[in-house]
């Protein structure tokens, strides 16, 4: 014999959320954006200052060269140009 049962379609459960595991990976990406962040900050205000500084470096060697010029002194050996990279060994 067969018994015939009408099913009854179940409503949504509220019961069920995220849980613990989500809050724990959405707070482990969140300190590892916040650690990103400060680290491309560093990195970011280290090559402002060093372009700043080589400006400064820049405009102080102009201004030399113009109280050189200026106090009639000059010399005929060409000026020492520096290598690239020897100010930044870690660049």
């Amino acid at each position: 014999m067969t018994t015939l049962t009408a099913t009854v379609p179940m409503a949504p459960s509220n019961d069920i959320g995220p849980g613990l595991w989500a809050f724990i990976a959405f707070f482990a990406l969140a300190v590892a954006l916040w650690l990103l962040m400060r680290n491309m900050n560093t990195r970011v205000r280290n090559i402002s200052y060093r372009a700043r500084a080589d400006e400064e470096a820049a405009a102080a060697a102009r201004a030399a060269r113009e109280q050189g010029q200026a106090a009639g002194t000059s010399s005929d050996a060409p000026e020492a140009q520096p290598t690239q990279g020897a100010e930044r060994p870690d660049a």
